[in-house]
């Protein structure tokens, strides 16, 4: 999770740069046990969250994700 937040600093990542950052296949698991708990946390939040399986979803760093260091997390 440490390598997704430090990828989220500098941009917000659509599914396939999010997998690629981490290593991760892109599957429903890795997602669970990936991006939902940072979303469910309040550290990343989705760019279209009316929309969460849109095309053009992609994640970012929420307030709380920027401001905490990810060598704590």
């Amino acid at each position: 999770m440490v390598a997704l937040l430090n990828a989220l600093e500098s941009k917000s990542l659509s599914h396939q740069e999010r997998f690629a950052a981490t290593g991760r296949t892109n599957d429903v698991r890795s997602f669970k046990r990936t991006i939902e708990p940072l979303i469910t946390d309040g550290y990343v939040e989705m760019t279209v969250p009316d929309k969460p399986s849109s095309k053009l979803q992609k994640y970012k760093l929420s307030e709380r994700g920027r401001s905490v260091p990810t060598d704590y997390v």
